[in-house]
C-alpha cells in the first residue's frame, strides 16, 4: 500500500506540472492569438495534449519507473487512457463555458475531475510489465 501511496503522490506531483503547462499554453493561445481566443476549445484540446505528452514521460520515468521501451504501444495506451477523461473534461469545458463561465475558472474546477481516473487507468492498464 505504501508503494500505491507512493505513485499516487508522484503522480499528483506530476500532475501538477500538466496543469501549469496547459495553463500556459491555454492562457499563451487564447490570450496572445485572436483565432485561438475565438476557438478556446481548440486552444484547449492543444494545450491538453502538449501537457498529456509531459505526464506520459515522467510518469513512465518517475512515477512508475517503468522499464519497458516499447513506447509506441505505452505511448497509445496511454493517450487512449488520458483521452478518455478528456472527453468528459472537454464536454463539461464546452458546456460550462456555453452557459458563460469564466474559462479558466472552469479549467480549475476540472482538474480534480480526472486526478483518480487517470491514475487508476495508468496504474493497471498502461504501465504494467505484462504488456511490455
Amino acid at each position: 500500500m505504501h508503494r500505491v501511496s507512493e505513485q499516487f503522490i508522484k503522480f499528483s506531483v506530476v500532475g501538477a506540472s500538466n496543469t501549469v503547462i496547459d495553463f500556459i499554453v491555454y492562457i499563451t493561445l487564447t490570450r496572445g492569438f485572436d483565432w485561438w481566443g475565438q476557438h478556446p476549445i481548440a486552444a484547449n484540446t492543444v494545450s491538453f495534449f502538449i501537457a498529456t505528452v509531459n505526464s506520459y514521460i515522467w510518469n513512465k520515468r518517475w512515477t512508475f519507473n517503468h522499464p519497458g521501451t516499447n513506447h509506441h504501444v505505452l505511448f497509445v495506451k496511454f493517450f487512449i487512457a488520458n483521452g478518455s477523461s478528456f472527453v468528459l473534461y472537454t464536454a463539461l469545458f464546452a458546456w460550462l463555458t456555453g452557459l458563460g463561465w469564466y474559462d479558466l475558472l472552469v479549467k480549475v474546477l476540472l482538474i480534480g475531475l480526472v486526478l483518480v481516473w487517470n491514475f487508476v487507468l495508468t496504474k493497471l492498464w498502461v504501465y504494467t510489465t505484462a504488456d511490455d
